[in-house]
């Protein structure tokens, strides 16, 4: 009897022994699964992937992170954003009703009221029908003298066409080709030098005026008295390069290296040459480039890093801050800053300008995507930065990499603001501020 309660025992306790050990490792790997998809390391490739345009990636990573915590808003602004770029509306509205629905998030519900808005159409007034026409006109074409009139009746409806001008000369005013009529006065003569054989002379018409000029009149003297006169040489003082000259070049201040955008007024709009570190936007989710971060520590930091002397040299200039020209974003109260980003319309303008600022390609493009991309590669200057999350996880940009770097103007939303991809393309819709895996490429007005 004694003999078998102990074998019963012996084997309760292998039994417990297995049991405890197969909660254990079932613990083990689900918790490394856990730290392998934390919400935060999903977010991060999720925002990733809607950089690079993936977004069915993109969606797959949001989609985990409202498994895993289904009060995270983010997440479902941006499983929206990439249903949106699927081109799939009616779950990006499902989604964000489903996170309103959970979150009560103020963003979701701005953002899921855009989505559904629908204007209301008042009924246009009824009206009687138009009396059925006498009869119907045979319309003659308007001309630059009369509108177009019908040769049966004589009505007459609408407006002249515009003249065809033909540009004035100095024999004849401005000219319509159509009807002959004129306006203003003659051109000025375009006036050729006069010379020996010939007065002034006009080189369109060829009237004259005046006489050639006079020959001067030689008299002949002695024989002249030869002497050699040892050559003088004379080194013609250096000539210095127009300022206008000089829109491009790069040149050293501060001990940066800067590129050379404009001059005006005596003054050059310098932007440095490389990307020369990485930081986030702003610390939180902020409007505006007047309430950012990177903008206070340009203009206090980074500006007192410069001599006295140099500091004297940089301008304080006030900076306009337009609303995002594709999504209507505010852009903020004008700014008096020292050291600046520059926007959207001025990397356009400085870097070059295929129209498509100003004329959007489509509701869907959130880029631009033009022949000008090269010339707004950056190249940064390296180093070793902290991603910013809670493991202070840091990484390493090499020198000479080219990477993306930020823009004052706002993004697609509230919280984004553009940037300039590595490859150069302009992200009107940009990315969240809260990034610091973008570059800093400050810019200033320096008096020469």
């Amino acid at each position: 009897m004694k003999t078998q309660t102990k074998n019963l025992i012996i084997i309760a306790a292998v039994a417990a022994i297995t049991i405890i050990t197969t909660i254990a490792a079932i613990l083990i790997f689900s918790g490394g699964n856990e730290i392998a998809e934390s919400p935060q390391t999903l977010l991060d490739l999720g925002e990733q992937y809607l950089l690079e345009l993936d977004y069915e990636q993109a969606l797959v990573q949001f989609l985990r992170v409202i498994e895993i915590e289904p009060m995270n808003a983010r997440a479902y602004i941006g499983a929206a954003e990439s249903y949106i770029g699927l081109g799939d509306t009616d779950n990006a509205i499902a989604i964000l009703e489903q996170g309103y629905e959970q979150t009560s998030d103020s963003e979701i519900k701005r953002i899921l009221d855009e989505l559904t808005f629908v204007p209301e159409i008042e009924p246009e007034p009824e009206s009687e029908p138009d009396p059925e026409p006498e009869h119907e006109h045979t319309w003659q074409l308007a001309t630059c003298t009369e509108p177009q009139n019908c040769i049966d009746c004589g009505e007459a409806e609408g407006e002249p066409t515009p003249h065809n001008w033909l540009e004035a000369t100095c024999q004849a005013p401005k000219t319509c080709t159509d009807c002959g009529g004129t306006e203003g006065m003659l051109a000025p003569h375009a006036w050729r030098e006069a010379t020996y054989e010939e007065p002034i002379t006009c080189a369109e018409c060829g009237i004259t005026e005046g006489n050639p000029l006079t020959r001067p009149v030689v008299t002949a003297t002695a024989p002249p008295v030869t002497t050699t006169v040892p050559p003088v040489t004379t080194t013609p003082p250096p000539v210095a390069t127009p300022i206008n000259e000089r829109v491009g070049e790069i040149i050293q201040f501060g001990g940066y290296d800067w590129r050379i955008l404009d001059i005006q007024d005596g003054k050059a709009l310098l932007i440095s040459d490389k990307i020369l570190e990485n930081r986030a936007y702003h610390n939180k989710r902020v409007d505006t480039w007047a309430d950012s971060d990177l903008r206070a520590y340009l203009n206090d930091e980074f500006y007192n890093s410069f001599s006295a002397t140099d500091r004297a040299r940089i301008a304080e200039v006030t900076n306009t801050n337009p609303d995002n020209q594709w999504f209507g974003t505010p852009g903020g109260a004008n700014t008096q800053d020292r050291i600046f980003l520059l926007s959207l319309d001025e990397v356009v303008k400085y870097f070059g300008d295929s129209g498509q600022l100003a004329n959007r390609p489509s509701e869907y493009v959130r880029q631009i995507d033009d022949q000008y991309n090269e010339n707004r590669v950056a190249y940064h200057v390296g180093g070793t930065y902290y991603y910013g999350n809670i493991w202070q996880d840091t990484y390493t940009v090499g020198a000479g990499d080219p990477r993306a770097w930020w823009l004052r103007s706002p993004g697609g939303i509230s919280y984004y603001a553009a940037s300039v991809g590595g490859s150069g393309l302009i992200y009107s819709y940009g990315s969240d501020v809260i990034i610091n895996e973008y570059g800093v490429r400050p810019a200033l007005w320096l008096n020469l």
